[in-house]
């Protein structure tokens, strides 16, 4: 009788009481009320960054489009500076030939050709 009662002694003890019971599931529902608005912020990083992702890529886009534009014009400047180096080669050209054309040499002539012109 002594062991019996020692052992129901023991399983009292062993047993949680109501007040433990109820403060553990008070415990684990701020537990899972935690972790469910942990997972809504995460959500809500994960949306945030997406949208930081999709800004910078158009951000980028842009930035691109617009070297592009830069270096075609950088290209067009090129071919026009080109160009008109070419256009300003031709007319001094064209002028050393007028002025070619212009400087006749009499040397050949002979005196009474000279006076007859």
């Amino acid at each position: 009788s002594d062991v019996y009662k020692r052992q129901e002694l023991s399983k009292e003890c062993h047993k949680p009481s109501n007040e433990v019971m109820n403060q553990i599931g008070e415990r684990k529902g701020m537990l899972e009320i935690a972790m469910i608005e942990l997972r809504e912020k995460a959500i809500q990083l994960e949306v945030e960054i997406q949208s930081i992702k999709k800004a910078a890529k158009s951000d980028v886009e842009i930035r691109e489009t617009k070297i592009r534009a830069l270096e075609q014009v950088i290209s067009s400047s090129k071919d026009f500076n080109h160009t008109a180096y070419s256009v300003a080669e031709l007319e001094q050209y064209n002028r050393t030939l007028q002025n070619k054309a212009k400087a006749v040499s009499y040397t050949h002539l002979t005196l009474p050709t000279i006076y007859s012109v």
